[in-house]
């Protein structure tokens, strides 16, 4: 009876919502998601540094412009030439330290990706494959309710009937147009 078949569904479909769905949602936050935020996390930190060292070279430029600009101004003023040489040596000193903590930690950051995103691709398929065989398994229960559709003879009757549909339609006038 359809009756039988749409409760079985019904029940078939509110386990999986109501404890398969769930359990995936809750390995897949722990497992995929949060390891890949964490990780993602970093990147932003990178970004501001690589940001400041730009900033940085911008200064070191300046100073370096600064510098020159006193050395042709007045040579005999040593003051000013010592202190342009001392703002060139504070923005190179910054620029530098902080460019070679980027050249140490970028590939770091690049060779971690792979001791996060592989666990957590492993763990997305796993996860997916226990998600689909607990459904599969909950969807079994309605298929044992549906009809036997019988044997291999039932693929011939089929058969016949699609073809017999299908003549009906080249039958039509509209099949025959020559476009």
């Amino acid at each position: 009876r359809p009756q039988d078949y749409q409760t079985a569904y019904r029940q078939a479909a509110t386990t999986i919502s109501q404890t398969s769905h769930p359990q995936f949602n809750e390995i897949y936050t722990r497992t995929v998601l949060q390891p890949m935020a964490q990780y993602c996390g970093y990147l932003p930190e990178f970004e501001k540094a690589i940001k400041k060292r730009k900033q940085l070279a911008d200064d070191l430029e300046k100073a370096r412009r600064q510098l020159s600009k006193e050395q042709s101004k007045s040579p005999e003023d040593p003051s000013g030439i010592e202190r342009a040489e001392q703002d060139v040596q504070y923005a190179e000193d910054a620029h530098n330290t902080l460019n070679r903590t980027l050249i140490a930690e970028i590939p770091k950051l690049i060779n971690t990706r792979v001791y996060v995103t592989d666990p957590s691709f492993e763990a997305f398929v796993k996860t997916q494959l226990q998600f689909f065989s607990d459904s599969l398994q909950n969807m079994a229960v309605v298929q044992q309710r549906l009809p036997s559709v019988g044997g291999p003879g039932d693929d011939s009757v089929l058969d016949e009937r699609i073809e017999n549909v299908m003549s009906q339609v080249r039958s039509l006038n509209i099949c025959t147009l020559n476009v």
